[in-house]
């Protein structure tokens, strides 16, 4: 919120909203959010669709297998921390009802395991840590 660095320091405060564990440098950072938690987290969720978007290795919507563009501008959904592309807004229900499908065609097509969340409800929300600890990579 600040942009601050969360570090070592014994200030920062852990806040669970929603079944996901956001950290602030400080109690004030924390009550901020707190003041306008739907907000910030449309912010959180831009961001990490622009962190990971140049990175998206599906070409197919998670859910129709139809092309991403076949429906005019693909539908983006931050699931566990993950852009998820679908091929349109109708296709929201079927990532909500079997999150960790989506997540493991994700991490088939990276090459990577996909870390499934213990619950429906964390897979949905997904955990977010302002300071993303894991970014998907290409290797070339």
């Amino acid at each position: 919120m600040s942009g601050d660095e969360l570090g070592a320091n014994s200030d920062v405060v852990v806040v669970e909203h929603q079944g996901r564990e956001l950290r602030f440098c400080n109690r004030a950072c924390a009550e901020r959010f707190q003041g306008d938690a739907e907000g910030y987290f449309e912010k959180v969720d831009a961001a990490i669709v622009a962190d990971q978007l140049p990175l998206y290795p599906l070409e197919k919507c998670t859910i129709s297998e139809g092309p991403l563009d076949g429906m005019g501008e693909p539908y983006d959904m931050v699931i566990a921390g993950r852009l998820i592309r679908l091929c349109c807004g109708s296709c929201v229900d079927g990532v909500n009802s079997d999150p960790t499908a989506a997540l493991t065609k994700l991490a088939a097509a990276e090459g990577t395991q996909a870390i499934a969340p213990s619950t429906r409800e964390e897979a949905i929300s997904g955990f977010i840590v302002f300071a993303l600890l894991i970014r998907p990579q290409r290797v070339n």
